[in-house]
């Protein structure tokens, strides 16, 4: 018979070139719970073969592989059998496109390949590898592909109004199936706009390049966020990876990045909690705070602050969502936070200066 925690035991697949990362990290796995490393190969071509007699659960997979290389492989996975897919590899230049193109092609997050077999189980980097598994695997994989490839839906339904402050700043907080969601958001989006600042999830070095990818797709310029760097209206902010994102009004009613190390938050640095904090003390009224799809409850207590703070709030709908957790757990704590597809939050963030300058021939 078959026991009841092999029942449970969830199947993780690892395929990497490197013999000592595989088992790395069949050594970090091993101590989580209901998850069991069922096989590894070194290439794409054993691993085919493998699966087509046990198909996993999760993929933990290398992108730059000889042979057949990590993308192929990739697609013909989503092909036959959407299954979620966890990047892993050595994060060169090259590799970190690599990553973030698969991420495109379906894959749901990347993790930092482990150093050989020095890293401590009681390591932060072998704990994100765990929680980033344990977390994927909750992830339907087939679902995730459909949302990903569905236009941005408007419609004509009536979304949140402003009062009469006008927005300084929108600040958006968003982790898993966050790069296509903001390449779908960003291409709708029409100028003018006020700044938008963006915490992406994702570990560091990939945040620069992230920034690159959806400037080349967006009439708004977008970039990685730079301390001391002054806001300004048509330009995208990515969060740096690996510090906090906060603002600082300065003179003039100018608004500046603070970018600094820290301790994690939520589990992640940056964290939109920090930076919608930093939003509701320095911009009250004046803030936009968005809550898109992502893993974990990273952003609800912030967007609950700036709500009582008088922001306008909103999250992202579970329909066009990759992962509703952390819209959902933004509700948990704010059941009235408007909940928008990802074109109703374009076409919101489009019209904030038409309801500017209605609020203004109000007040005149």
């Amino acid at each position: 018979m078959v026991s009841q925690r092999a029942r449970q035991e969830r199947r993780v697949l690892l395929v990497h070139e490197s013999a000592q990362v595989r088992a790395s990290i069949r050594r970090i796995l091993a101590e989580e719970a209901a998850v069991s490393v069922v096989d590894e190969a070194p290439d794409a071509y054993t691993a085919w073969e493998r699966m087509r007699l046990c198909w996993p659960d999760l993929v933990i997979l290398d992108v730059a592989m000889q042979h057949m290389d990590g993308m192929s492989f990739l697609r013909q996975i989503m092909r036959k059998r959407p299954t979620p897919v966890v990047i892993c590899s050595a994060f060169t230049e090259r590799n970190k496109q690599l990553a973030l193109e698969a991420l495109s092609h379906g894959a749901i997050a990347m993790i930092y390949r482990p150093a050989a077999l020095d890293v401590g189980l009681g390591d932060p980097q072998a704990e994100d590898l765990r929680r980033t598994v344990r977390e994927c695997l909750e992830v339907d994989a087939a679902r995730a592909r459909r949302v990903q490839r569905q236009p941005a839906n408007r419609s004509d339904r009536a979304l949140p109004r402003r009062g009469r402050q006008s927005a300084a700043v929108v600040g958006i907080g968003i982790s898993t199936g966050g790069p296509r969601t903001l390449a779908t958001l960003l291409r709708e989006i029409a100028l003018p706009v006020p700044p938008i600042v963006i915490v992406q999830h994702m570990p560091q070095g990939f945040t620069g390049p992230l920034a690159e990818r959806l400037d080349r797709i967006t009439p708004l310029t977008v970039q990685e966020a730079v301390d001391g760097m002054t806001l300004r209206s048509n330009h995208v902010y990515i969060a740096p990876a690996g510090r906090h994102t906060r603002l600082r009004r300065r003179a003039g009613d100018r608004i500046a990045f603070v970018i600094e190390p820290g301790e994690r938050v939520r589990h992640h640095m940056p964290s939109v909690d920090v930076l919608f904090d930093s939003m509701a003390d320095q911009l009250h009224a004046r803030a936009v705070g968005v809550l898109m799809t992502g893993m974990g409850d990273d952003g609800a207590r912030g967007i609950e602050r700036l709500h009582q703070r008088g922001a306008v709030t909103m999250v992202q709908d579970e329909a066009s969502c990759v992962v509703f957790g952390m819209p959902k757990a933004a509700l948990a704590r704010h059941p009235r936070c408007p909940t928008l597809s990802v074109g109703e939050i374009a076409t919101y963030l489009s019209q904030l200066r038409r309801y500017e300058r209605e609020a203004l021939r109000e007040a005149g």
